[in-house]
Formats: C-alpha cells, structure tokens, sequence
C-alpha cells in the first residue's frame, strides 16, 4: 500500500521520487488526474514581456518608487507553479491530507487517527485529513472497505454515488464507478443516495447503480467474505463481477462480444485465477481463454 506524504505531490512534480514510489503511483487510481493537471499546465502561455518597459519600471523600483504594472518575466514560471500549487493543493490534498492506496489482489487493516479501524480491499483508495479528524471525522473512498468505528462523533464515508453516516458501529462499503454497495455488520447505517436516504440495521444491505432500482436484502454473515479471501455476489451485472476479478488478480479482460448487463450470483476465490474464471464463468455459460499476457478473451 502507497501513503502520500504532505511532499509527494511537489517531489513527483521536480522528479525526485524513488523508483519504487514512481511505479506505485502510477499503478494507482490517482495518477490519471494529477497526470492530466500537469500535462495542462504545459499549454499555458506567459503574457507578452517589453523589457523596455520593465527596464524603466524596475530602475523607478530602485528609487523607492513600486511599480503599478508588470510582472517580470524571470518570476513568471515561479508564480505559475505557485498558483498550480495552490489549486492542485486545495482540490486533492486539502488540509494535508493522507491518501492510501492498495495494489492488486491485496489488503490492507489501517486505524485511522481517532482509533477506528479499516481494511481496505484490492485496488482501492482512501483519502482523509489528520488535521481536521477531531472536528469532524469524514473520509472519501474509491473501492471497498471495511469499517470498524470507533464509537464517539459521526463518522462519514463519501463516494461518488453516495454518503455514508454511522455511529459507532461495522460497516463495508463498495464503490464502483456508478454503483454503491453498502452492507451493516452491527449498529445503524445511513445512507444517503439519489436524493433518498435508507437506514440500514445489522444483518441490512443495500444497493443503488445507476438507472436502475435501489435494491436491499438481509444477510446472515459477521463479515463481508472478502476478508476471508472470496468475493461473493449478490444478482449484480456481471461487469463489476469482471472488474473485482481484475482488481485481484491483476488480469485484463477482451469482452466485445460479452453482455455486462447479464447477472450474476456467486463468488470466486482469491488465492487460485483458473477456479475464479470458472466460477465466474461457468454459471455465466461463457467461454474464455487466457493468455500468457494475463488477458482474458471472452468468446
């Protein structure tokens, strides 16, 4: 797992990270982002420049005279890198914050600042601020985790479909580009989604995808099986079936003639790639094959 540190950003920016930390970051969700505000700040232009007329602002400068107009141009890069500094700083490292990141097939149990304990899942990511913890205790996540709160203040989880609020209780929650899977373990889940608010209680679960129903079950278990090294799934399009698949066994797949839409119930294990294609597949009735480069062509 990655921790960004309050100078990540700045020494991936003069290129003094470690090897090691360079192929971390670029393997993780972030990078596409950070990749795309540097590559635009490349295109900006510095405003025209008459030395002339700087030359004679300058020498009034020296004569105790400010100049009313005009920005050198030697400290033209330095305010520009300043100013993406200052944007890129607010936007995703607000108050210093901390993000971690996990790699393929792996898990990781973090306790957060005020005690709380969570595991995250393969191939996500968690981001939060230290600074701010005490007053209030929020974080966003991209992927799958499981909570365990500490009890005290309300504790906030955000995804990009939706928040989740608890109080002292265990909770998982899945996020998946339009789908928010939330499963409640012990206490009372709420969660707020489509405008709609559902409160969950131990043995609840919900889902919500995009232009689709929300849809809620019970269940029995004490723990989400992927803490037990199996994914399990509940009729859910067989696209985030293929998705966690990836995400743990670092495998992509060729689907063009496959339908993501299908649904699918059942799990697949973590520690054997050939049993989860034919867990996933068999029931499914689609062939494969995969190849040495670890792509999986669905026929």
């Amino acid at each position: 797992m990655t921790e960004k540190d309050d100078t990540f950003l700045a020494r991936w920016l003069d290129g003094s990270l470690t090897s090691e930390e360079l192929a971390s970051f670029e393997a993780s969700p972030d990078y596409k982002f950070y990749q795309k505000i540097r590559l635009g700040t490349e295109q900006i232009t510095p405003p025209s420049f008459d030395e002339d007329e700087q030359l004679i602002k300058l020498t009034k400068t020296r004569e105790g005279h400010l100049p009313k107009k005009g920005i050198s141009r030697q400290l033209w890069p330095y305010g520009i890198a300043a100013a993406i500094a200052l944007l890129i700083g607010i936007f995703f490292f607000p108050s210093s914050s901390t993000t971690l990141t996990t790699a393929y097939g792996e898990q990781n149990t973090v306790t957060l600042p005020d005690g709380s304990e969570m595991v995250l899942n393969a191939r996500s990511t968690c981001t939060f601020s230290k600074k701010t913890w005490k007053k209030e205790r929020v974080l966003s996540l991209d992927g799958e985790a499981l909570f365990r709160v500490k009890k005290g203040s309300s504790f906030k989880v955000r995804t990009t479909s939706g928040e989740v609020t608890v109080l002292g209780t265990i909770f998982n929650v899945k996020s998946e580009e339009d789908l928010l899977e939330v499963s409640c373990f012990e206490g009372k889940v709420s969660v707020y989604s489509r405008n709609e608010t559902q409160l969950l209680t131990k043995g609840q679960a919900m889902r919500t995808i995009a232009n689709q129903p929300l849809t809620q079950w019970e269940f029995l278990e004490r723990s989400p099986s992927w803490t037990k090294n199996e994914s399990t799934f509940r009729s859910i399009p067989a696209k985030y079936v293929l998705c966690s698949l990836e995400k743990q066994f670092d495998i992509q797949f060729e689907k063009s003639n496959f339908n993501d839409n299908a649904l699918f119930s059942g799990s697949f294990p973590h520690n054997d790639l050939q049993i989860a294609l034919k867990s996933v597949f068999g029931p499914l009735e689609v062939n494969y094959e995969l190849n040495p480069d670890r792509t999986v062509i669905l026929k």
